[in-house]
């Protein structure tokens, strides 16, 4: 690793001295590889982790109508009651005897209540667009 005066040395060298890159390494006493690494280098952010999700979720796939369920019952509840999602995984085990694992259901139910949470975040905005509140003078 080295610091950011010595990049900014080589690609002094290399874009401005229009040095080659051999000659670079010999100057600065790095390895060729490296040389060429922080000359050719654009982009000195970390490469962005990408998270995929799945669209189909097969080993919950029959009880998604249970769990949307009570999932739409929970948001009538106040946040200390609502299920968690450990409590979803038993009631489905109890109830329905699903046989799946506790991560599938995690994987579904975290899904949507990150898009509704979202969806419900625009309504609010867009009703606050539509009917802004007016303040009427006080008599």
């Amino acid at each position: 690793m080295l610091r950011m005066s010595q990049v900014e040395y080589i690609r002094d060298l290399y874009e401005n001295e229009g040095l080659s890159l051999r000659e670079i390494a010999r100057r600065t006493c790095k390895d060729f590889r490296t040389v060429r690494k922080y000359a050719y280098q654009d982009d000195w952010n970390p490469p962005a982790k990408i998270k995929t999700v799945p669209e189909t979720f097969p080993a919950v796939g029959e009880y998604i109508s249970i769990i949307d369920e009570i999932l739409v019952m929970d948001e009538r509840e106040p946040r200390k009651q609502r299920h968690t999602i450990k409590r979803i995984h038993d009631r489905l085990c109890e109830e329905h005897g699903y046989k799946g694992s506790y991560s599938s259901v995690k994987r579904y139910v975290a899904r949507p209540q990150k898009s509704r949470q979202n969806a419900q975040m625009k309504k609010k905005f867009l009703q606050s667009r539509l009917f802004p509140v007016i303040a009427l003078p006080k008599r």
